[in-house]
């Protein structure tokens, strides 16, 4: 399965917010995750056969199932009010991951509305100027398109909550993404990320399991 094509959204950039405390310690964090990409190790496809590890109470997430191979990784917490970061990764390739993200704020009144309308609909691929209005959702890193090139964008229902789900690759870093957008709390302002990310090529080799891992997420 290789990638998809980009979605095509204006060329002039994207205003941006300007960025606070949290989104400098978000951007620090997403530096040594790019980091992370470029140590180049080599790593087999995620196991199906065995039962990986269990995420339990991160957020809206009561348990979820880790493919099999995958351990307990960095943590980051209450740096910045109730921020919170937890990674998981491929023990024979730490580069394959999944990682749980809560910024610690809520965000600004027009991007709550918005991120809330979007997820009332029915699933669907979101418009190029959908996307556009979910800038601060997506966050400064996903929002330029020169650092992260948006293959998909659409909302849907997993395991009866509705989500947002990007897809995407990183060109300068060599990485693919996808992020699961979740809505906290109903209101559309507190945003819990679920992301797995990896080596492109190691990505897509790695679909199945990754996706199944989504799938077997149970809700609070």
């Amino acid at each position: 399965m290789g990638p998809l094509e980009d979605i095509q959204i204006k060329s002039e950039p994207i205003k941006m917010e300007r960025r606070d405390a949290a989104e400098e310690q978000r951007r620090r964090l997403f530096d040594e995750l790019m980091q992370d990409g470029k140590d180049g190790k080599d790593g087999n496809a995620i196991g199906r056969n065995t039962s990986g590890i269990e995420v339990i109470d991160r957020g809206q997430i009561s348990s979820m199932s880790m493919p099999a191979g995958f351990e307990k990784g960095k943590a980051v917490g209450g740096t910045f009010a109730n921020n919170s970061f937890q990674e998981y990764h491929l023990s024979s390739n730490a580069n394959v991951k999944f990682y749980f993200e809560y910024r610690g704020q809520r965000m600004g009144a027009e991007s709550s509305r918005a991120f809330h309308e979007t997820l009332e609909r029915p699933p669907h691929v979101l418009a190029p100027q959908e996307l556009e209005s979910l800038h601060q959702v997506l966050g400064a890193n996903r929002s330029n398109k020169e650092d992260f090139k948006i293959n998909s964008a659409r909302t849907e229902d997993l395991n009866g909550k509705r989500v947002l789900t990007i897809e995407g690759r990183y060109p300068h870093h060599g990485l693919s993404a996808r992020t699961v957008f979740v809505d906290s709390d109903g209101t559309g302002s507190a945003v819990q990320e679920i992301t797995f990310q990896a080596p492109t090529a190691e990505f897509f080799k790695n679909t199945a399991a990754s996706l199944n891992a989504l799938k077997s997420i149970k809700w609070k």
